[in-house]
């Protein structure tokens, strides 16, 4: 093959990409186990930040509380009677 149709050659079917991308996931949940993972409690050393998150989750879920006010059920932050509280999240809002 020569070399330009080598570096101008683009392997990237967007028709086909979500097919591969859950085949791709499919084989890897299989690998790694989360079929069985999935129906066991949280556990191991990340148990706090595990229920940090489902407590995040279900507070959205149930009050619907606005996605840039999060809230936790654990009410023992600076102002105890809110449970506003922020969990790891890549972009903090100061």
């Amino acid at each position: 093959m020569d070399l330009l149709k080598k570096l101008t050659f683009n392997p990237y079917f967007p028709k086909y990409s979500w097919i591969i991308f859950f085949a791709a996931l499919g084989v890897f949940s299989y690998k790694y186990g989360y079929l069985e993972l999935i129906n066991k409690p949280p556990q191991s050393i990340h148990l706090w930040r595990q229920t940090n998150g489902l407590s995040i989750t279900q507070m959205y879920y149930q009050y619907n509380t606005p996605f840039a006010k999060t809230e936790i059920h654990n009410q023992l932050a600076d102002d105890a009677t809110t449970g506003k509280s922020l969990g790891e999240f890549p972009i903090y809002i100061m």
